[in-house]
């Protein structure tokens, strides 16, 4: 029977953000935890890593990927920002494993397209097997479907590239030698 009292619940949905408890500034760097959960930054929060960048750098971890701004690299900006990365998957995937063949060792798709806020040191897994080899970064033109080498790096003892950029898009890495 009806008591006269109405209760209701509200759903609020997640927030698309990375939760602030992932942004933590440390005595000689900011880091920004995104291993779990959201990957974008909102424009709020990319303030405040440009803010703090000007003392210290900026290191942001995913999962397979590390992207770092040097002390006073960042440049302020006007947008949420969106710094995920998809491995062996996205649009290109197919393009991408089929152009490079035997020579094939992953592609990256980062979820934003278009300029970083500043020139970023990115350090990718590839995998301990390629340690001590010589690879190509290639950056994949979706518009005429082609690779273009934008650098090369070595793979050091861990199974990591460091690859300095300012934009991102889908990228592919593949050995020098098949």
């Amino acid at each position: 029977y009806y008591t006269g009292t109405k209760t209701a619940t509200v759903c609020v949905p997640p927030s698309p953000y990375t939760p602030d408890t992932h942004i933590v500034e440390l005595a000689d760097e900011l880091t920004v935890d995104l291993t779990s959960g959201p990957t974008i930054l909102s424009v709020e929060q990319m303030s405040i890593l440009f803010e703090i960048n000007a003392t210290k750098p900026v290191v942001i971890n995913g999962s397979g990927y590390t992207i770092t701004f040097a002390t006073g690299a960042m440049c302020p900006g006007e947008t949420d920002l969106n710094l995920g990365v998809q491995f062996n998957a996205g649009t290109g995937y197919a393009a991408i494993r089929t152009a490079m063949g035997s020579k094939f060792v992953l592609m990256l798709a980062f979820n934003h397209d278009g300029p970083l806020p500043g020139v970023a040191q990115i350090t990718i897994f590839v995998g301990k097997q390629y340690a001590g080899e010589l690879m190509e970064y290639l950056y994949y033109d979706p518009e005429i479907c082609k690779l273009e080498c934008e650098q090369t790096a070595v793979v050091d003892a861990n199974g990591y590239i460091t690859v300095t950029q300012d934009h991102c898009s889908s990228y592919g890495v593949s050995r020098i030698k098949p």
